[in-house]
């Protein structure tokens, strides 16, 4: 269980005996609408004017999309794996400046979670669409139904209708702010800014037994019905309000935390061997995140496992007989099939000696993330090989930070020197690997936010 000191500012160290009349109670938000959403569609919300515990924030949305069309019978359309899948943006502002702009939410977030999550199959996550191969439900009676997803070709529609998800986890901002507890009274407006992603995340199940639909209905889903909840805290005295008073009066009352900058090249064939470069202004760039999306990412499919007709949890204890186990939509998909080498230069200095191999980009990847001498460490398992995970997770990290930066109160990264980074990746390709991609690149960066007299804020970014 997590210690309280560790959701307090690191200065704020006080015996426990001072919080005995501690309490929390979950507080519902409602955004700045209210009717149906489309993709693209931008929602907002603002959070409570009070003391709130950001670990506990929860969006929570009914999701319904319809059918490709009938053949004799009906192909159905369904929700992508993790429920971020839904935000193609997250931005926060704070008394209307804008500290936290995060582009290709989803597919970073999943990016992230298949490389480092242990719960990908846990029931703890089932509200998080962590498998979209399955869905259980029960009636009032208390017959539960648990139906393969994908495999129905009835007459009726079997998509995902009035389906309900919530969002537990983030990155950026709302999921790496030094200090979960924020008295928002003492900062002013804070606003969450959300675009629902396109409607390419989607997916669609099995072919009908007459063929493929002849005049396929366009993409489309709504979110309905959705509210966000977290946490309002309370201390039973002023002991909390007055540290972050003289915190403020004094200069010292600061939140940081990791942000991400994206860039995406044009749709290029990999045996041209090309590069993405970029400039960036970041007071510390903490890490570059490189991947390839495949040119078709766009282009709706089926759920990109081997078989349609079995859960993924089936096919996972057999991957002999069903090689591809990625269970997500090709929207998400990264592909380095035949990536012969790849190397990070920045401001004209290459990151390693040498242009690295999948299989040093792969130990690399352990390396920063921490799991290279983790034996509990996991991700996603469809990853089962280097192979698997060449062909529908893999990506290219580099690291200026020291592995404990960020939970010992250490500020570490590449220092612009107030001046712009240049950032260059270099791909080759192996002979014959033909395929289309778009280079696609994240860069994560420390900010630090400082509350002033008045509400003032100063960001260091």
């Amino acid at each position: 269980m997590e210690s309280l000191n560790s959701t307090l500012p690191s200065t704020f160290n006080i015996p426990v005996a001072y919080l005995k009349n501690y309490s929390q109670q979950m507080m519902k938000i409602w955004g700045d609408k209210t009717d149906t959403l489309n993709p693209n569609d931008l929602l907002r919300f603002k959070l409570p004017n009070t003391v709130i515990d950001l670990k506990t924030l929860n969006f929570i949305f009914e999701f319904t999309t319809s059918a490709v069309g009938t053949n004799t019978q009906t192909q159905n359309r369904y929700f992508p794996r993790l429920s971020s899948s839904i935000f193609g943006s997250v931005a926060v502002y704070i008394n209307g400046i804008l500290v936290d702009n995060v582009q290709n939410y989803n597919q970073l977030f999943c990016l992230l979670y298949d490389a480092q999550s242990a719960a990908t199959t846990s029931s703890l996550r089932y509200q998080e669409a962590n498998d979209p191969s399955f869905k259980s439900s029960v009636s009032n009676t208390g017959t539960i139904t648990n139906t393969i997803q994908g495999n129905s070709t009835g007459s009726t529609d079997d998509s995902d209708i009035s389906r309900q998800f919530s969002i537990r986890s983030w990155i950026g901002f709302l999921g790496s702010l030094n200090t979960s507890i924020v008295d928002v009274s003492k900062i002013g407006e804070v606003v969450l800014e959300f675009t629902i992603s396109n409607s390419s995340i989607i997916w669609k199940g099995a072919q009908p037994a007459g063929g493929a639909v002849a005049s396929p209905s366009v993409q489309n889903f709504t979110v309905k019905n959705y509210y966000m909840t977290i946490n309002r805290i309370s201390f039973g005295d002023d002991l909390y309000s007055s540290y972050i008073d003289n915190l403020i009066s004094t200069g010292r009352y600061k939140l940081t935390y990791l942000s991400y900058l994206t860039a995406r090249g044009s749709s290029v064939v990999k045996t041209t061997n090309p590069t993405l470069q970029l400039s960036v202004n970041a007071n510390t760039l903490t890490k570059i995140i490189a991947t390839c999306v495949p040119n078709n990412y766009t282009t709706e499919n089926t759920l990109l496992n081997k078989n349609t007709t079995m859960t993924f949890s089936e096919q996972l204890t057999k991957v002999n007989l069903y090689e591809d186990l990625f269970n997500n939509s090709i929207y998400f998909k990264k592909d380095f099939c035949g990536l012969d080498t790849s190397q990070i230069i920045i401001n004209g200095v290459p990151q390693t000696p040498f242009p690295l191999k999948l299989e040093q980009i792969y130990s690399e990847n352990l390396n920063i993330l921490g799991s290279d001498s983790d034996l509990k460490a996991t991700g996603h398992p469809g990853a089962y090989s280097l192979a698997a995970w060449q062909k529908f997770y893999a990506f290219h990290m580099t690291s200026f930070s020291h592995r404990v930066a960020g939970k010992e109160d250490i500020i570490s990264g590449y220092n612009s020197k107030n001046s712009s980074i240049q950032i260059k990746w270099e791909t080759f390709w192996n002979t014959g690997s033909t395929d289309s991609v778009y280079l696609t690149l994240w860069c994560e960066t420390y900010r630090e936010l400082t509350i002033g007299a008045d509400r003032q804020i100063f960001l260091i970014q």
